[in-house]
């Protein structure tokens, strides 16, 4: 593995840093464009290599301190060190390159990113995974489990489910844990690696589906599916299924869309 000094210039899809050296592209995580940092490479292609920040020469004005305390080992989030105007313009800074590299376009038409009310506690879905009998996230590029104590980007009761929660349960193998922001619903979705279900305690509204493979989903209480509602239509949401995971954000997008259509 070989230290190298590299200056940042842009921003990839996933929000990983480029930087070049020897005319090779360098992508670095958690770093961000303006910044002048000391790497490690740690993967090598005949066209790009990847590497792991060491320290930072210099700053951007447009990083920040990220509210999680466990961004940066946890893998589930990648932009928690870049201020939220800044994430908006790199983000378009990137679909607009993509669509004058691979559509062709000479000038892409894009229009001004709608941004989120609130950029924290909108994801009404954590999919949760068992590590050393304690829940929690995958490491990035990795299968090993950190354990999390807090998720700052999740829906309030979710990140309270999230921090109530008590595992006694050794064939639990992963948890989806999926909130009604309009409704209030909340759906606790366990797989478990064989066929003995747990005894169960809960003191508080839940839907609850234990899956196993091969094995239709028992439903232990409550219902095998959560409600939402989103432009006056509801929805009934199975625990597997496809949801935006931004409720609100869906609901910009239906109107936007009911707006184009004319409807």
């Amino acid at each position: 593995m070989s230290r190298i000094r590299l200056s940042l210039t842009a921003m990839a899809h996933g929000g990983e840093a480029i930087g070049r050296y020897q005319g090779k592209v360098i992508f670095v995580p958690y770093a961000l464009p303006g910044e002048n940092a000391v790497v490690e490479i740690v993967q090598e292609k005949p066209k790009y290599a990847r590497a792991t920040l060491i320290n930072l020469v210099t700053r951007s004005s447009r990083r920040v301190e990220p509210r999680c305390p466990h961004f940066g080992d946890c893998g589930g989030c990648q932009w928690q060190h870049v201020s939220y105007p800044a994430q908006l313009q790199f983000k378009s800074s990137i679909v607009s390159s993509q669509l004058r590299r691979v559509g062709q376009f000479a000038k892409p038409p894009l229009r001004a990113i709608v941004e989120a009310r609130d950029p924290w506690g909108y994801r009404n879905v954590a999919h949760l995974v068992v590590g050393d009998g304690r829940l929690g996230y995958q490491a990035a590029n990795s299968h090993r489990v950190v354990p999390v104590s807090q998720c700052p980007i999740l829906t309030p009761p979710l990140e309270r489910l999230l921090t109530d929660f008590e595992l006694d349960f050794p064939d639990l193998a992963e948890m989806t844990l999926r909130a009604g922001v309009n409704t209030g619903d909340l759906l606790a979705a366990l797989r478990v690696r064989g066929h003995v279900w747990p005894a169960l305690e809960i003191d508080q509204p839940i839907s609850c589906v234990l899956m196993a493979r091969d094995t239709p989903p028992v439903v232990v209480c409550g219902n095998d599916f959560l409600t939402e509602e989103v432009g006056g239509i509801r929805y009934h949401i199975s625990p597997d299924s496809f949801f935006q995971i931004n409720t609100l954000q869906a609901a910009v997008l239906v109107d936007l869309v009911s707006e184009a259509l004319s409807l």
